[in-house]
């Protein structure tokens, strides 16, 4: 109900793979389950070489992780930069594609079914995940979330020569 407020808000599941590896959730069903989502993502992103990648992760996501970080007591393993341009440690698809903004309807799903793309979700989205945690499927939360993984790394992949890598 608070998803749009990153302060309000919290963290059911967080999606990942490295690389062309296998893509992964954990859903967290309570603040100590959160926290531990959290710090495995800190895991993820240490390092210098480290990116992550994601659609719209500079202007929602990191901001998320941020804050739910600051309000559980989760130390970061390191500043987080949200630079738009020039950011070395993460690669916002939606920037990519639109710098300057999206034209209207150019969401997520709606470009990978342009390019082609499966979405192993079908027509789930965002907005549907609060009545999967009203009747306790975190299954299929999880399921979901590796959705969006599966088809944003390919969006990656499939963008990275016409717009950068």
């Amino acid at each position: 109900k608070l998803s749009l407020n990153p302060i309000g808000c919290r963290i059911a599941s967080l999606g990942w793979a490295v690389g062309k590896g296998q893509v992964r959730s954990f859903v967290a069903t309570t603040d100590d389950e959160e926290r531990m989502l959290l710090k495995a993502w800190w895991l993820l992103v240490d390092g210098a070489d480290r990116q992550h990648c994601g659609f719209n992760t500079l202007g929602f996501d990191v901001g998320v992780l941020g804050f739910r970080s600051l309000i559980l007591g989760v130390k970061p393993s390191k500043a987080l930069n949200r630079s738009r341009y020039g950011n070395r440690e993460a690669i916002d698809l939606y920037l990519r594609l639109f710098p300057s903004g999206s034209p209207g309807g150019c969401d997520c799903k709606s470009i990978c079914r342009a390019l082609g793309i499966e979405i192993p979700a079908g027509d789930m989205d965002g907005s549907k995940v609060l009545d999967l945690w009203d009747v306790g499927d975190f299954e299929g939360i999880g399921r979901y979330v590796e959705s969006d993984v599966t088809i944003e790394r390919e969006l990656f992949y499939r963008t990275a020569d016409v717009f950068g890598g």
